[in-house]
């Protein structure tokens, strides 16, 4: 996605800006000289990184709109699954308290009641690592879109950068930074997709 608009984009301005400074400013070099042709040129060229740069931004705005809903719609689905895992282990934790209950009312053996509370420790611990894994889960999703943001902030400056300086190597010994990629685990183990 990134490096194909940028080479577009940035063939267009060479082209454009070629154009518009022979077409309109040709008339200023007859009138009043070379200085004035050149400053028309730079005139016209940097309205014509203006435009480009309008337009590249237009474009990462829909990208970013496109981002934040795809983030936002994970988030929804993720905070989902919470949900409905912690309700699912809120009301085993429930029905395990009541089982322990009626085997004191019942006055059962204490061995088979502490058997029971530490079986009511393990769903407790199970409920509260897995709103750990869904709290980081949404952390990451957070993170993510973050970053992706964050990087078409990156993705306009660096355009700005190549206009600006008309097209000479400024900043290509950084071009690979962006080349990382990042791995989680793909899945919760039970299977849920996000």
């Amino acid at each position: 996605m990134r490096t194909s608009p940028f080479i577009f984009l940035f063939l267009l301005a060479i082209v454009s800006t070629a154009s518009a400074a022979t077409v309109n400013c040709e008339e200023e070099r007859t009138k009043k000289g070379q200085n004035a042709y050149e400053t028309c040129t730079l005139n016209a060229n940097k309205e014509k990184d203006n435009e480009t740069l309008r337009d590249y931004r237009d474009m990462l705005d829909r990208e970013r709109t496109n981002i934040r809903d795809e983030y936002r719609r994970r988030r929804e689905n993720m905070e989902d699954a919470r949900y409905e895992e912690d309700r699912d282990l809120q009301y085993r934790e429930e029905d395990q308290d009541h089982h322990i209950q009626q085997l004191r009312n019942s006055k059962s053996a204490e061995d088979t009641i502490r058997l029971e509370q530490a079986r009511l420790q393990v769903i407790r611990d199970e409920r509260g690592a897995t709103r750990a894994y869904f709290d980081r889960s949404i952390d990451v999703i957070n993170a993510e879109e973050t970053l992706k943001l964050k990087k078409l902030d990156r993705d306009y400056a660096e355009q700005e950068m190549q206009l600006r300086s008309n097209g000479r190597s400024t900043g290509s010994s950084y071009k690979n930074y962006n080349d990382y990629r990042y791995t989680y685990p793909s899945n919760y183990q039970r299977g849920w997709s996000w």
